[in-house]
């Protein structure tokens, strides 16, 4: 958020970002509920998460909260229950991502498995962890592809 105190300007103006487009194309979603999923059990997660919904509401949507204890949240994530979710994953020290691409992985929610990543994740860690070819063909494709759900690493 460009309010947020440790913002830079200089990193801003290396991405697409643009405010005024970026309220125009909420103009046609304005007033719709966009219900924010998050662990309850955390409270600076649930502070965080109370932050981004008054922005959302801020920037014309409702933004519902919906704060759950963990094993409800475990639930909620499993049935789709929300249209975006706050969460924190720790990676192992090998920064091993099968889980966010493996089909029906622990980690791709929203439908984020891909089955060529998933594949480069399997090689890197027979290959000691070397993500090179993960990381750069990933970069490549969101960089080309925008209308893609990649994840950026």
């Amino acid at each position: 958020s460009p309010n947020f105190p440790s913002y830079s300007e200089v990193l801003a103006q290396q991405y697409a970002y643009d405010p005024l487009t970026f309220s125009s194309l909420l103009s046609g979603v304005q007033g719709r509920t966009v219900r924010l999923l998050v662990n309850s059990d955390d409270s600076l997660r649930l502070r965080v998460a109370q932050e981004i919904g008054r922005m959302l509401n801020a920037g014309g949507l409702s933004g519902e909260v919906v704060a759950k204890s963990s094993s409800a949240y475990k639930s909620a994530l499993s049935e789709g229950a929300y249209d975006l979710y706050l969460g924190q994953t720790k990676l192992s020290p090998n920064m091993d991502l099968t889980e966010f691409f493996r089909p029906y992985g622990e980690m791709s929610r929203g439908g984020l498995q891909h089955e060529t990543l998933y594949s480069m994740c399997l090689n890197a860690l027979e290959n000691n962890g070397n993500y090179y070819n993960l990381y750069h063909y990933d970069l490549n494709n969101y960089n080309n592809n925008s209308s893609s759900r990649s994840f950026c690493c």
